[in-house]
């Protein structure tokens, strides 16, 4: 499941498709009455930046929703009848947000017009006449377009290459005129150096968006009147680095009362936020993952992926917030075997390293142990239901997932210490926790096994090339051809290099010449060659 998001009579969210699992589907639950919206034979489903994210979105008239085949805009009426809104060949939509006329609504739209990368703008899609009209461009990317109630302003996040949207964007407001253009702009925040998510118009008119200028993401206020203020200072992230668009992390519930699920140590925390007064309250959640925060009036939901249950829609009330209703999902799993330990351990140069561990049932210490990497690097081990994970603990393997340097949950300089190192600063973090669980008599030196997908895949070669006592190891997927990134990924990542190892000819030198200094080090996995066969 993925997406929830509440309304004024119902509760909406994606989920896999009955007859076709690949295949995501709007359902939806009024009252007790649960409902398929999507009709079978249309998935949901954006490409832009090829992660998508905020591929659907509820209107008065009906829900309007990106077609997986073919990327075009559908809209499903009251009465189940489907309209086919608007697509062009070329274009892809993403992150749609509504407009005060229901047959409007805005979007981030990716066109692909010959060779070359393509162009991303902010387009006012008419779902009546079929157009789309284009209100800003210019910028390599735009994140999140968001009109104010009144359909005077709108508000948009975008940002050039080299950068990442958790490195440095810029917050833009701008007038709607009569004649559809977008006049009179403004930067509100945001920099290169500063990173600006998730804007939100405030239900007394005032912008409201996160920024991580302390070096943690957190809530801030801006009026043109008054300018901007910070409205809460928590060592932890609010939102998280937004490889998928659409994505929330705060609602308003009444004109004063934030509701706000932030991560600190790869823990989760629900907090609610008291604007007048500016006290918080902290609502307690069981272990688990909580993403996709989204609030209308007195529903307040979000997906929340437990440690031993299924994932689930859950929902909160103002009055009761210690018990929340489950929607949909959240039932006990077959085959749980048992929940992760928050572990820290000390890392190269002073850092503390945080990770799960999990121990395997009925086996004595020490354990054959398996190393998950995660990828990204920006992603972040949590305690959710993996099982994946409780497969190998059935077998007898503990398992040890590391937040290294470099994930996201930890503030910005934690995930900017891997600037420069990637393939190399996160590989030292995990051989730090193989010794440290070694020495706490928790694993067995002579049983050792490797996982990775994608940048976790990189991970588990520089590993393998640097220290050779493991037995095996499983790649899905990896990242093998580092100097070459630029080349071959899609436009969204394409200057990631850049900032993780260096992208220009002088820093791809210098690293591999810091890489050929180190015994071990010239291995396939950081070459500038792929690795045949992976």
């Amino acid at each position: 499941m993925a997406e929830p998001r509440p309304d004024q009579t119902s509760v909406y969210w994606l989920e896999s498709a009955p007859e076709d699992e690949t295949r995501m589907t709007v359902f939806g639950i009024r009252g007790a009455t649960l409902m398929r919206l999507t009709p079978p034979g249309y998935g949901v489903h954006s490409r832009v930046h090829e992660y998508g994210g905020g591929a659907y979105i509820p209107t008065a008239h009906g829900i309007v929703f990106v077609g997986d085949q073919d990327q075009a805009l559908y809209r499903v009426l009251a009465d189940g009848r489907i309209e086919h809104g608007l697509g062009l060949a070329s274009d892809r939509y993403a992150d749609l947000s509504t407009h005060p006329d229901p047959d409007r609504i805005a979007a981030v739209v990716e066109r692909r017009i010959g060779p070359g990368e393509p162009q991303n703008f902010v387009g006012l899609c008419n779902l009546r006449d079929h157009t789309c009209a284009v209100l800003c461009q210019g910028a390599d990317f735009y994140l999140a377009p968001r009109i104010d109630p009144a359909g005077r302003r709108i508000c948009w996040i975008e940002w050039n290459h080299p950068d990442m949207p958790w490195q440095g964007t810029r917050l833009r407001v701008g007038r709607l005129s009569s004649t559809g253009e977008v006049v009179e702009v403004v930067t509100v925040a945001g920099s290169r150096t500063e990173s600006i998510l998730e804007p939100s118009w405030g239900p007394q008119g005032g912008l409201y968006f996160l920024s991580d200028r302390t070096g943690f993401p957190n809530l801030y206020r801006w009026h043109p009147d008054q300018g901007t203020v910070a409205l809460c200072h928590k060592r932890a992230e609010l939102g998280r680095p937004p490889w998928n668009l659409g994505q929330s992390s705060y609602g308003f519930s009444g004109a004063n009362t934030v509701w706000a699920a932030f991560t600190r140590r790869a823990q989760n925390e629900l907090w609610r936020l008291n604007l007048t007064d500016g006290s918080s309250r902290r609502v307690s959640l069981p272990l688990g993952d909580l993403t996709h925060l989204s609030v209308s009036g007195r529903r307040i939901v979000a997906l929340f992926n437990s440690a031993d249950h299924a994932p689930a829609i859950l929902m909160w009330s103002r009055e009761r917030p210690e018990r929340p209703r489950t929607l949909r999902g959240g039932f006990a799993l077959p085959g749980f075997r048992a929940a992760p330990e928050s572990i820290e351990f000390p890392g190269p140069r002073g850092a503390r390293i945080q990770a799960f561990f999990y121990r395997p049932p009925s086996v004595p210490p020490p354990f054959p142990l398996l190393i998950r990497c995660h990828g990204g690097p920006t992603a972040m081990a949590s305690s959710a239901h993996d099982a994946r994970i409780q497969n190998w603990i059935s077998l007898g393997l503990a398992v040890l997932d590391v937040n290294y340097r470099g994930s996201s949950g930890f503030g910005r300089a934690y995930r900017e210490a891997l600037t420069g190192c990637w393939g190399c600063g996160e590989v030292d973090d995990i051989e730090w926790g193989i010794r440290f669980l070694v020495r706490k008599g928790l694993a067995q030196k002579s049983r050792l096994y490797l996982t990775g997908s994608s940048a976790g895949g990189l991970t588990v070669l520089g590993i393998l090339m640097r220290y050779p006592h493991f037995q095996a190891a499983s790649l899905l997927y990896p990242v093998t051809d580092l100097l070459s990134l630029e080349k071959t990924a899609p436009k969204f990542e394409s200057h990631y290099g850049q900032f993780l190892i260096g992208g220009t000819a002088r820093q791809s030198e210098r690293y591999r010449s810091a890489l050929s200094a180190q015994p071990g080090r010239t291995a396939a996995a950081h070459s500038a060659a792929p690795v045949p066969g992976t």
